[in-house]
């Protein structure tokens, strides 16, 4: 497996930290492809995934710990919004499991229905 950690910044605020997961055996190349793009979507395109869709997504809520509120510039006991996510190819194959953080002061969430 490839591991992808890092926050994300939205006008130079820190709004989310994130880790994914990419199987390795199928995806060789995600750590450089992913150290070039910056970008999940890019990379997998780069490693022969064109496209992709969220298979399903699990939102919970929890108590930032110190590392989290340290990065997220948040107190620690902040309110974070935590997603859990498996995305998969067209085959139904999963390319991506996902986890994020996010400061839940600083982002709203929304979800809409067909």
């Amino acid at each position: 497996m490839h591991l992808w950690e890092g926050v994300s910044f939205a006008d130079g605020v820190p709004i989310a930290l994130f880790r994914s997961v990419f199987p390795a055996l199928r995806l060789p190349a995600p750590p450089e492809a992913l150290e070039d793009t910056h970008s999940a979507t890019a990379a997998l395109a780069q490693c022969g995934v064109h496209d992709y869709t969220r298979r399903w997504t699990r939102p919970s809520a929890e108590a930032a710990d110190a590392t989290q509120a340290l990065h997220l510039r948040c107190a620690r006991g902040a309110p974070l919004l935590r997603t859990v996510s498996l995305n998969q190819d067209p085959d139904g194959r999963p390319v991506e499991y996902g986890r994020i953080w996010f400061a839940g002061a600083r982002i709203q969430l929304r979800v809409d229905g067909d």
